[in-house]
């Protein structure tokens, strides 16, 4: 059988060729249709804003909750969930009003305290606050109103307003900040851009300040301060695998033992994963069915050449029987031949799939797509072995029917047909 392969070595090359296209096709249709979900899911995630993505847990305080702090908050995201964002980072904030000179109608403001807020800040002048009390101001409203280091000013704390003397906290000016631009760690928090303005207050018109920053302990006793933790998502952790568990802990809205009551938590998440679905979904559809075709050529041409290199066997298939074959015995010694031809095409087929997948990676899709040999994959290539060895039985089963003196004619004998 070696023999007559290698005497007809140019035929048994084509026929490698075309079983290697078939495989080819097969096991690229998933792997591709793979590598381009995860493709789609990268970009997503990677072109997804930080506040997209990010989780938010939002509580006030109330006569329940009197006191917490913004790290609190961590204990009311699910353990599931928290695993795939990092530390996050957590805000005291209050609104204010606040008069910044006398004469002047009382402006609001926002008093803020953001966990590393001076690391991300430029201190233009002073310092930043440290003790209770102590807070920054924008350098722009620092000029606008000439205020000196050490200004202080008064005001009532909202939440005081119960039967009693109404408390008012004294804030002090230690230094003035700018801005600096770090979408990661800013997210929707917007301190300044407000000085030099003005807003609407009731029927008066009052200039707008900007954000004072302040520390944490400055709210201590504050009853209606609200609290914020914003938890970025590690992206590297966003797979196709582990997409169904994720929207899964998104819909559990019960509240973890030991966190605090009444906090909402957040994310823009299910969305971004409802529209990956629908992407996933076309391409589950698109995918197969053009590299389908593609298949389904290459069998065709596949089964072609194997009904030509039947014809050429003739002549032994008729010495096989006159030595004492039987039809079926002379049948699988063609079928024989061109099965073991066929089947060297498969692996250099799975393998070609393998490499032009990985070309595809490297140069077509987004950065961060990892290298998966899914399970559809081996599927495909036992899919294409068996459409080549039906294509090797199809083209080989005629012979089994020819007597041996049709066997030895180099034209079959023309039938005839009834016309009905």
């Amino acid at each position: 059988m070696w023999a007559a392969i290698r005497y007809r070595r140019a035929q048994a090359l084509v026929l490698v060729l075309l079983s290697a296209m078939v495989a080819t096709c097969a096991v690229f249709a998933p792997l591709y249709q793979r590598s381009l979900q995860q493709g789609q899911l990268r970009q997503a995630v990677n072109e997804a804003s930080v506040v997209d993505t990010a989780l938010v847990v939002r509580a006030g305080r109330n006569p329940a909750n009197p006191d917490f702090g913004s790290l609190t908050l961590a204990q009311n995201v699910p353990p599931g969930l928290a695993r795939l964002y990092d530390r996050g980072v957590g805000q005291m904030s209050q609104p204010l009003d606040l008069i910044p000179r006398k004469g002047l109608v009382p402006s609001p403001l926002t008093l803020v305290a953001r966990d590393g807020s001076c690391e991300h800040l430029r201190i233009a002048v002073g310092r930043c606050p440290s003790a209770p009390g102590e807070v920054m101001v924008s350098a722009k409203d620092l000029t606008a109103w000439k205020w000196p280091l050490g200004t202080t000013f008064e005001s009532a704390i909202p939440g005081t307003d119960t039967p009693g003397p109404v408390r008012f906290a004294t804030l002090r000016v230690t230094g003035a900040y700018e801005v600096v631009p770090d979408p990661a760690y800013w997210m929707t928090e917007q301190l300044d851009g407000k000085s030099g303005t003005f807003i609407t207050v009731g029927q008066d018109i009052v200039p707008a300040l900007d954000d004072f920053v302040t520390n944490e302990n400055t709210f201590k006793g504050w009853s209606e301060a609200q609290a914020t933790l914003a938890l970025p998502l590690k992206r590297d952790l966003f797979t196709l695998d582990n997409l169904d568990r994720i929207s899964q802990t998104l819909a559990d809205k019960s509240i973890p033992s030991g966190g605090v009551a009444g906090a909402l938590v957040s994310t823009q998440l299910p969305s971004l994963i409802e529209g990956l679905r629908v992407g996933q979904s076309r391409l589950a559809v698109i995918v197969p069915l053009l590299i389908a075709q593609l298949a389904l050529l290459a069998v065709a041409i596949l089964l072609l050449v194997a009904q030509a290199a039947v014809e050429q066997r003739r002549p032994e298939v008729a010495l096989a029987r006159l030595r004492g074959r039987s039809r079926e015995g002379a049948g699988r010694l063609v079928m024989g031949e061109l099965a073991i031809t066929t089947a060297l095409g498969l692996p250099a087929g799975f393998l070609g799939a393998l490499l032009l997948t990985s070309l595809v990676r490297w140069f077509l899709l987004p950065p961060g797509v990892p290298f998966e040999v899914p399970w559809q994959a081996f599927a495909a290539a036992g899919l294409a072995a068996v459409a080549c060895a039906v294509a090797i039985w199809l083209a080989a089963r005629p012979v089994q029917r020819l007597t041996v003196s049709s066997l030895l004619r180099r034209v079959s004998p023309e039938r005839t047909r009834a016309v009905g």
